[in-house]
């Protein structure tokens, strides 16, 4: 099963790491950039005997041998689970897949809702201030001044005087 995602119990039995000829360009690469290859790891793991596999995938007979192959659809793998765990598993996994979308599609249907009152009561407030701007005709309601401390409550305000001038020609 060389195209196995899955990861597997398996026994290292052989692992030996083949140095690259190392220079100081080399050691200076390694450094700075981590990716950069040191050397080749040869390792060798085997399945212990013994040990139950589930296989999923596409199962035929080459020659007596089984082989499971992926199709399209579904990838093939190995695994420890048995089928009853897969299957209690990706119920599991749906299941907590679904009441997150649940969760989640609630969550944006309110911030989108928020956002649709918000916009709206901007609007009507707009709406409002360009009606009052439009029809000048109206009474706009009167503006109250607060008077000092100072002054005294029959005081009239300036600019709200009117001023008769008199003249008089004979003198």
């Amino acid at each position: 099963m060389d195209d196995a995602r899955q990861p597997l119990p398996l026994t290292t039995v052989y692992n030996r790491l083949q140095p690259i000829n190392s220079s100081p360009y080399a050691f200076l690469r390694a450094l700075f950039f981590p990716e950069y290859p040191v050397g080749l790891l040869d390792v060798e793991k085997i399945l212990p005997p013994g040990r139950d596999l589930t296989a999923v995938g596409i199962c035929s007979f080459n020659n007596g041998v089984p082989e499971i192959k992926s199709c399209q659809d579904l990838p093939s793998f190995l695994s420890e689970m048995t089928k009853d765990k897969i299957i209690m598993d990706l119920t599991e996994t749906t299941s907590v897949i679904f009441w997150g979308g649940v969760i989640m599609g609630c969550l944006s249907v309110g911030i989108l809702g928020f956002a649709a009152v918000k916009a709206w009561n901007r609007w009507k407030l707009r709406h409002h201030e360009r009606e009052q701007q439009q029809s000048p005709d109206e009474q706009r309601p009167e503006q109250h001044v607060v008077a000092d401390e100072t002054e005294d409550e029959y005081d009239i305000p300036d600019g709200a005087l009117c001023v008769t001038v008199r003249l008089d020609r004979g003198t």
